[in-house]
């Protein structure tokens, strides 16, 4: 929810730069902010961050605007200036000092016990974007550093190209469908199943989640957490400066404690829109501004006409669009740089394992389509995944198809908290081998799902070199365009039971099959030439999946199921301004459809 910012003064900062595979740090010179904010949003000026063009199509029926209106109000002395993060002094190198651990050493399992965690995710990031997956330009400089020392998953996939549904499943090591409340547009985290977060807290870790993405906001998500911060609204580009500082706050606060961190960054999110200094690295010849396409306003809801205008790859517009993602990815990279040589200046970086990962890919038009939550395609699920714990993990790059909903298991088992007794879809990745934590390969299918009402309802299944695809729901370019110029509507008529809520688990309409050992990138479809033989394990895999899974919840009931946060002084304005009419009115009653607008919007 939108919140008053604790706003504190501009420093600047002596900041490190770690060369992980010397084990080396490197100083150098940045800035950022001091900004340290309890379960509120930093949210900027809007005539620095303008609200997505959405709020200003002529979309809305009156009383949206009333409310745009009101929150843009309560914005009002809630803005803090952004931090100076568009330096290029997070890239110069200068004198290093010693990193105190040898990346080659082992220690036994009882170390890892006494380790703090940071999990890392930076939002839309395809893995083949980055140095260290083989990306042709220099995006990750950094997080190359951490793959150098690291272990590399090298096809690490998602288990949903939405958020809510991905995230879901990274904190609960279960399959979107596997539980009522993981699939839709609502989709939360099990609240009958103890969190990744609520077994660290338990285990006594002082826990926290900084974020940037408002979807996040909601008591399934922050459950378990002692500290929950959004520095920022839904589509603001460039707030990593944020997360990172209220990072390094916690943890000053917290240095006596063992800690588990989530950080989630929205870049390189759409709307891509770094810092033009960034942009100007990756662009050869720079659009201005106003020959850009604009991902909300422009792209998607006019993509057919422009793919039939020439936009695609080697067109201008597409890679400015292009060069503008990267560019995101490059500003997160130099700031997690900063964030690693404060947590080394705070003297805990040694005993803190690090795990990088994305919550799901990006479409650039690879099947003809762009952003994400439209499709399952390899380009919409492949994320990066990277363990990083010097001395204890010695590095290695693993081949393996492994999913986000092993990531839950295996940090338990390697914190020494394996005697939880939840169900888990995913398994630990390491065991205790020789005195040495060491891969364990498995063989269990790995499931991607994405169900959302308005838009796709499918599953693509991985398995022994191949890639099924089955669809109760599957759209075109045209009627994606068409879908996205409605949504709106179409998702209050869910929420709103106007309209009854589509079996996800209803017949098949659509099918896909892939070898995915000659065609990773899956474009030859060979649903036509396969034999029943070779499908029937793929279609029992399915059937066997489905058959174990839970009725979910209805959009509606989750809308009103959870109330999300909003500090008192905003519910009190509200109040004033005559949005809530009684004392026992709380944010979770108002109207189901202004609740869906709200959220829909990020407001929620």
């Amino acid at each position: 929810m939108l919140g008053i910012n604790n706003k504190q003064g501009l420093k600047q900062r002596t900041m490190f730069s770690c060369d992980l595979s010397l084990q080396k740090i490197c100083r150098v010179v940045g800035a950022s902010s001091s900004i340290h904010t309890r379960r509120v949003q930093a949210i900027e000026a809007r005539k620095t961050h303008p609200c997505p063009a959405r709020f200003a199509c002529g979309r809305y029926p009156l009383y949206m605007t009333v409310v745009l209106f009101v929150f843009t109000v309560l914005a009002l002395g809630c803005s803090a200036p952004p931090p100076s993060a568009d330096s290029d002094a997070a890239h110069d190198e200068t004198p290093t000092v010693t990193h105190t651990r040898e990346t080659n050493s082992v220690n036994d399992t009882k170390a890892l016990s006494d380790y703090n965690v940071l999990l890392i995710v930076l939002d839309s990031l395809r893995a083949d974007h980055l140095g260290c997956y083989g990306y042709h330009r220099p995006t990750s400089p950094f997080v190359d550093t951490l793959a150098e020392s690291g272990i590399v998953f090298e096809r690490a996939q998602s288990n949903s190209s939405y958020t809510g549904e991905s995230i879901s499943s990274l904190f609960s090591g279960r399959f979107p469908s596997s539980y009522a409340w993981g699939t839709g547009w609502h989709a939360r985290p099990n609240p009958d199943q103890k969190t990744m977060a609520e077994h660290f807290r338990e285990a006594g870790y002082a826990t926290g989640l900084f974020a940037n993405t408002t979807g996040l906001d909601y008591p399934g998500f922050s459950a378990g957490f002692d500290a929950f911060e959004f520095h920022g609204d839904f589509g603001q580009s460039g707030r990593a400066p944020y997360l990172v500082d209220a990072v390094i706050q916690f943890t000053k606060e917290h240095l006596d404690s063992q800690r588990f961190v989530y950080m989630h960054f929205l870049d390189p999110h759409s709307p891509y829109e770094p810092p033009e200094s960034y942009y100007e690295r990756f662009a050869e010849d720079p659009l201005p501004p106003e020959k850009r396409v604009r991902i909300w306003q422009d792209l998607r809801i006019n993509l057919p006409g422009l793919v039939a205008d020439g936009f695609g790859p080697g067109e201008a517009r597409y890679e400015c669009m292009v060069s503008r993602y990267d560019a995101e990815i490059a500003f997160v990279d130099a700031h997690l740089k900063i964030l690693f040589n404060e947590l080394n200046d705070l003297g805990v970086l040694d005993n803190t394992l690090v795990i990088f990962t994305s919550d799901h890919g990006e479409e650039f038009l690879d099947h003809d389509f762009v952003e994400h939550a439209w499709r399952l395609y390899w380009e919409s699920v492949h994320v990066p995944l990277i363990f990083w714990a010097p001395g204890i993990l010695a590095p290695e790059r693993i081949q393996d198809r492994v999913s986000l909903v092993d990531v839950m298991p295996t940090l338990l088992h390697l914190s020494g908290m394996s005697g939880a007794d939840d169900t888990f879809d995913g398994v630990p990745l390491f065991e205790q081998q020789d005195d040495q934590w060491r891969f364990v390969p498995h063989d269990n299918p790995i499931i991607a799902e994405l169900a959302l009402q308005s838009r796709v309802i499918a599953r693509m299944i991985q398995h022994d070199g191949h890639a099924y695809l089955a669809a109760q729901r599957w759209l075109n370019m045209e009627e994606s365009t068409e879908v996205w110029a409605n949504e709106i509507d179409i998702r209050q008529n869910f929420a709103m039971n106007r309209v009854a809520p589509r079996d996800i688990f209803g017949p098949i309409t659509y099918e896909a099959f892939y070898n995915t050992d000659e065609d990773p990138t899956q474009h030859n479809n060979l649903i036509d030439e396969a034999s029943d033989e070779q499908l029937r394990p793929y279609r029992d895999i399915y059937k066997r999946h489905i058959e174990r899974c839970p009725t979910p919840l209805s959009d509606r009931e989750r809308v009103l199921s959870e109330k999300p946060h909003m500090p008192p002084e905003q519910v009190e304005r509200m109040r004033a301004l005559g949005y809530l009419h009684d004392t026992s009115e709380a944010p979770g009653e108002l109207p189901p459809e202004m609740i869906e607008h709200m959220q829909t919007l990020g407001y929620l």
